[in-house]
């Protein structure tokens, strides 16, 4: 039984050290501000083979330290992006927008901006 221990141990690290292998946080988060319809556009680089198991999962959007709006996503919409739009009304010259964005298998990134 100490045998078969072992071997679950030494299995179980290989597997949760190769877990980044196969999954990654987005390359790139652009967004852009448009003052006019009080809307941020961002644009998130996540190149996967499948969008249905490896995707962004989840986007925050903060302004100013303060969650503004959280989005959970079920698939990407393209092998190589993921492109959203939040409407952030009544932001002020000087406010930060923080997006931070979760890859389902592994890893986050974040952006920010200056308004």
């Amino acid at each position: 039984m100490a045998k078969f221990a072992k071997f679950f141990l030494a299995f179980m690290i290989v597997a949760l050290a190769c877990t980044p292998m196969f999954g990654h946080p987005a390359e790139k988060v652009d967004l852009k501000w448009d003052e006019a319809t009080s809307e941020l556009h961002v644009s998130i680089v996540h190149p996967v083979k499948n969008t249905a198991n490896h995707y962004i999962s989840k986007i925050v959007v903060s302004v100013d330290g303060k969650v503004a709006e959280e989005r959970a996503l079920k698939s990407q919409s393209d092998s190589k992006t993921e492109q959203a739009v939040f409407e952030i009304k009544g932001l002020k010259k000087g406010a930060r927008i923080e997006v931070e964005v979760t890859c389902n298998v592994f890893g986050k990134l974040k952006e920010n901006m200056v308004i």
